[in-house]
């Protein structure tokens, strides 16, 4: 699978997975709805440095939440991201996102969300060579850029999730389904790539402790069918599990929250006498994540963070893809109005990366600012 088509599949799932887990992470009075439309504008400044090799993006990310009533909630997100590499040559990737409308309906019993979302081919997706090569790099996930991948097809997103009490805890399940879209990922190249479709089950619980203390626990299992071009089957994603575990302990001086995430992936299937078979050896590495961010109110108006992360990629079944990063990093919300607010955030990266024939060193910069305006 290569790491452009493994960016397409995390950006698609983002309308699903975005809109299902705020639900499974439910507080005690279960699936929570927000009270008032929100405008977001940020901007945001990715940089990895790789020896003599630098990438970097700027993405300005907008997004908008409109609450029609108590039930029906409206999500639209788009945004210009500009991206370049500079090593033995240059090349550039610029242009705008797909825009992705979203929304979700909370059942009047309040225990039943149905979510649903559509992606409009808006963005860049006919990439010549050179924007081809940038979006490959843009795509690995270590990275984690804010925009990986401009633009697909016209995608389609249904889900339902549910939250429900069992004794002190409250419990969730969720099922979606993502129909994509053909695009034209090559410019002049006259063939269009049909990204299969996928299934996502998720289940979660939320344990309360003393203290408005807390630990959620969520699982979700995607299936994917096969990606084919001009009706043949050409690729099949492995199946993947993500596991995610997360603690906040809250204080009136300090709060901590922990997390954990590890990505498991099943091997690929691969065309072989127009059929496709499962890969002689796995090429998905296990991905886990940490981190730790503490929290310091300092006003009822700001309030100081600190963050510290951790990326251990293994290594792929041909011993090539992994990765070990760390990262630290400080932020700040401010509350200027009942209608304004400003975030700011810096980290700094350190690691190496594993390409197949050293382990090369790397180093990152993230440093994020926007406004949110309470409607």
């Amino acid at each position: 699978m290569s790491p452009h088509r493994k960016a397409t599949a995390y950006l698609l799932l983002f309308a699903l997975i975005g809109a299902a887990c705020p639900a499974l992470f439910a507080q005690p009075s279960m699936l929570q709805r927000a009270r008032e439309g929100t405008a977001s504008a940020s901007a945001v400044l990715n940089l990895w440095k790789v020896e003599d090799e630098q990438v970097r993006q700027i993405a300005i990310p907008l997004t908008f939440l409109y609450p029609v009533n108590e039930q029906l909630q409206l999500t639209i997100g788009a945004g210009p991201a500009f991206s370049a590499f500079e090593g033995s040559g240059e090349a550039a990737l610029n242009g705008f996102s797909d825009t992705r409308f979203g929304g979700s309906y909370l059942f009047k019993n309040e225990r039943l969300l149905a979510t649903f979302g559509i992606n409009l081919p808006s963005g860049k997706h006919a990439l010549n060579s050179e924007e081809l090569s940038v979006a490959n790099i843009l795509a690995l996930h270590a990275f984690d850029f804010t925009m990986p991948i401009l633009g697909q097809g016209l995608d389609l997103s249904a889900g339902m999730v549910s939250a429900f009490p069992l004794g002190s805890v409250v419990a969730g399940l969720g099922a979606g389904f993502l129909m994509r879209g053909a695009f034209e990922p090559f410019e002049n190249g006259g063939v269009k790539y049909d990204p299969g479709e996928e299934i996502t089950l998720s289940a979660a619980v939320d344990l309360p402790l003393a203290r408005r203390k807390k630990v959620m626990i969520d699982a979700n299992y995607t299936l994917y069918t096969a990606d084919k071009v001009e009706g043949t089957k050409l690729f099949q994603a492995g199946n993947r599990i993500t596991l995610q575990a997360m603690a906040w302990f809250p204080g009136e001086s300090a709060g901590l929250l922990l997390m954990a995430r590890d990505r498991i992936r099943a091997a690929n299937k691969i065309v072989s006498d127009e059929d496709l078979i499962p890969e002689r050896q796995n090429s998905n590495g296990n991905e886990l994540e940490l981190l730790a961010m503490v929290t310091l109110p300092r006003s009822a108006y700001t309030t100081l963070r600190g963050v510290v992360e951790g990326k251990i990629y293994s290594n792929n079944a041909y011993d090539i893809g992994g990765a070990t990063i760390g990262g630290i990093g400080a932020g700040l919300s401010k509350t200027f109005t009942p209608h304004l607010s400003f975030e700011l955030d810096g980290r700094f990266y350190f690691g190496s990366m594993e390409t197949g024939v050293d382990a090369v060193g790397l180093t990152g910069l993230r440093a994020t600012g926007g406004f949110k305006f309470r409607l």
